[in-house]
């Protein structure tokens, strides 16, 4: 997915509308340039999960009947 940021008028609904919120505004508003190309961002949005915790191991205590 590209976005053009040439054409942002920092509203914010991008981000408070994306279902995945893959979408944080900066602070950084001033974006001066002679070359449009570099406003234009690519973006995905897959997202890899974070990988498991170890299981860890329960300790079972073993109860004697008297």
């Amino acid at each position: 997915m590209k976005f053009n940021m040439g054409s942002c008028t920092f509203c914010q609904f991008c981000a408070d509308f994306c279902p995945k919120k893959a979408i944080t505004l900066s602070t950084e508003y001033s974006m001066v340039t002679t070359d449009k190309n570099s406003l234009i961002f690519e973006g995905s949005f897959i997202k890899k999960l974070p990988p498991k915790p170890p299981a860890k191991k329960i300790e079972q205590k073993e109860t004697k009947n008297d």
